[in-house]
C-alpha cells in the first residue's frame, strides 16, 4: 500500500496530538532536611584550647533556611555556626535542628566538659558588666530608671521621676556587683524599698531587720549570673540572674508576673536593651515582660 504525503502528515499530527494529551508528570515533593554537625573546643587568641567553649558547624543537607541550636545548659542560638560556653563541668546534650520547605529534622550529641571554668569569657556583655574583673552597678539617677508601659513600649504608664528618686533613697543606695567569675553580689546597704510585697506596710523604706522572714531572700546575698546569646537575629542578648531572691531593679518583677508578698524566684531573666558609655559613666538598661506589660530598669556604674 502506498502512503501519500497527506496521509503521512495526518498520522504525524495525530501522534503529536496524542502525546500532548499525556498528563504532566507528578511534581517532585520536597524532602525533609538531614541534620548533622561537627563540634570542636574553641581556640583562644594565643592558640590555647578553651575546653569550656564549644564551636559548632552545621553540615546539614536539604537546603535548610533556618538553623537552630540548643544545649542542656539552657543555651539557644541560631545560625549555620554557633559557639556555646559551658561554665560548669558535666555531660551536656547539644541538639541541632534545621528547617526547610518540607519540615524539620534534628541531630543531637553529648559532650563532656571536664573542668568548671574559673571565669566567664570576657567578651560582649560580660566584658561590659565586669570589665573582665569586678564592676559595681547602682540605679541610675534618671527619670526613666524605673519605667513601666505596654508590651510594645508605645506609651508610658509610669516612671520614677526626680521626686520619686528622692523618696526612694533606700533603693538608690543598693549595689549589684558583677564579677568575671560569674557571681553577682547584691547589697542593700542596710535598707530596702517596700511596696507591700516586702512588708504589709507599703510605699516606705525599711531597715533590713524589719523585713519579714518570708521575703528575706530579697536582702543582701551572693548569687550568679549568665549571659544568654540571642536566640535569633534581631533578638536581644539576655542577662539571667540565678539564686533564691536574685533580681535587678525591683524584686517583685519576675518573668510573666509580679509577686506581691513573695515567694522570691530562683532566677529571673532580663533582655539587655543597651549598655553604653557616656563620659566616666556606663549605663545598663534592662527590660522584662511581666505579661501585663514591660518594666525597664536603668543602672549606672562609675569608672
Amino acid at each position: 500500500m502506498k502512503f501519500t504525503n497527506k496521509v503521512l502528515l495526518f498520522a504525524s499530527m495525530t501522534l503529536v496530538g496524542l502525546s500532548g494529551c499525556n498528563p504532566d508528570p507528578d511534581p517532585v515533593e520536597p524532602t525533609l532536611p538531614v541534620a548533622s554537625f561537627t563540634w570542636s573546643f574553641a581556640v583562644d587568641s594565643v592558640g590555647d584550647i578553651d575546653s569550656n567553649t564549644v564551636d559548632l558547624v552545621s553540615t546539614a543537607t536539604g537546603s535548610p533556611f533556618l538553623y537552630d541550636w540548643s544545649a542542656s545548659n539552657g543555651s539557644t542560638i541560631s545560625g549555620e555556626t554557633a559557639t556555646i560556653f559551658f561554665q560548669d563541668a558535666g555531660v551536656y546534650t547539644i541538639t541541632h535542628t534545621v528547617f526547610n520547605a518540607a519540615g524539620q529534622a534534628s541531630d543531637s550529641t553529648q559532650i563532656t566538659i571536664a573542668n568548671t571554668a574559673s571565669n566567664l569569657p570576657c567578651v560582649g556583655a560580660v566584658q561590659s558588666l565586669t570589665d573582665c574583673g569586678s564592676r559595681t552597678w547602682k540605679m541610675a539617677f534618671a527619670d526613666s530608671a524605673l519605667w513601666v508601659g505596654p508590651a510594645d513600649g508605645s506609651a508610658t504608664w509610669w516612671q520614677i521621676g526626680t521626686a520619686g528618686i528622692q523618696g526612694r533613697s533606700c533603693l538608690w543606695n543598693d549595689e549589684w556587683i558583677f564579677d568575671i567569675n560569674g557571681s553577682m553580689e547584691y547589697k542593700t546597704n542596710g535598707d530596702v524599698w517596700s511596696e507591700g510585697y516586702v512588708d504589709p506596710n507599703p510605699e516606705t523604706c525599711l531597715t533590713d531587720a524589719d523585713v519579714p522572714s518570708a521575703t528575706q531572700a530579697w536582702l543582701s546575698g551572693n548569687h550568679a549570673f549568665e549571659i544568654i546569646a540571642p536566640a535569633a537575629a534581631g533578638q536581644p542578648t539576655k542577662l539571667k540572674v540565678l539564686g533564691n531572691g536574685a533580681f535587678m531593679g525591683l524584686c517583685k518583677v519576675i518573668n510573666g508576673s509580679e509577686v506581691p508578698g513573695g515567694p522570691p524566684a530562683s532566677s529571673v531573666t532580663y533582655d539587655i536593651r543597651n549598655i553604653v558609655q557616656v563620659g566616666t559613666k556606663r549605663y545598663l538598661e534592662l527590660e522584662i515582660n511581666y505579661t501585663v506589660g514591660i518594666w525597664r530598669f536603668v543602672f549606672e556604674s562609675e569608672d
